[in-house]
């Protein structure tokens, strides 16, 4: 498991949660959690009995990052249910590149995470 320290961005008035792992300028992926995890999943042992889906990317000479989607981990929690429109919350993962200055990425997702990429 690497270490991370959490970095925020602000989008739609809501701050979003998120790490980054490996060297500025190589080609990034993002990963973004299913609706009932949070952003250290990607980079635990316990999800895959070894290497970690961040320390396998990391090794093969990637950027990754992964985001807390809106109401889990670190990322805010509204009330409003309007803040959780499935378009809105693909642009809270978009302010993430944004904050990073990454034009494009690849993107990895699993079932709610995957339904926004």
């Amino acid at each position: 498991m690497l270490d991370s320290k959490t970095y925020f961005t602000k989008n739609r008035d809501q701050q979003i949660a998120y790490k980054k792992y490996g060297p500025n300028g190589n080609e990034t992926i993002v990963f973004l959690h299913g609706l009932t995890s949070k952003k250290e999943d990607w980079n635990s042992p316990e999800a895959n009995k070894g290497t970690t889906y961040i320390e396998f990317f990391i090794n093969k000479g990637y950027r990754c990052l992964s985001v807390d989607c809106l109401s889990h981990g670190e990322s805010s929690k509204p009330e409003e249910a309007e803040n959780y429109d499935r378009r809105l919350l693909a642009l809270d993962f978009i302010s993430v590149m944004d904050a990073e200055k990454i034009e494009k990425a690849h993107f990895i997702g699993y079932s709610m995470g995957g339904l926004l990429g």
